[in-house]
């Protein structure tokens, strides 16, 4: 692998965490907790999971995160409980 040049050098590492993703990710599905988590869910984390993962494949993982952040950020503070003033 050292030989093929410095391009080639860098994809290992992803191609090994690559299949270590795949891997969790079929052992989650195995066991049914990642549907029924998303299916029982409420609806703010399904839309919030929805447009990141859309996002992530569209453009940039960076930019789908900070999107998911304010995403979340805005259905938190809406279902935050008000408390009388004291």
């Amino acid at each position: 692998m050292l030989f093929l040049g410095p391009p080639y050098r860098l994809y290992p590492p992803w191609l090994a965490f690559a299949g270590i993703l795949v891997v969790v990710a079929y052992n989650d599905e195995r066991d049914g907790t990642l549907s029924s988590a998303i299916l029982r869910g409420p609806k703010g984390d399904i839309i919030v999971l929805v447009v990141t993962f859309v996002l992530t494949v569209m453009l940039d993982l960076t930019i789908a995160i900070e999107i998911g952040m304010i995403l979340s950020s805005s259905f938190s503070s809406c279902a935050a409980p008000i408390l009388p003033a004291t």
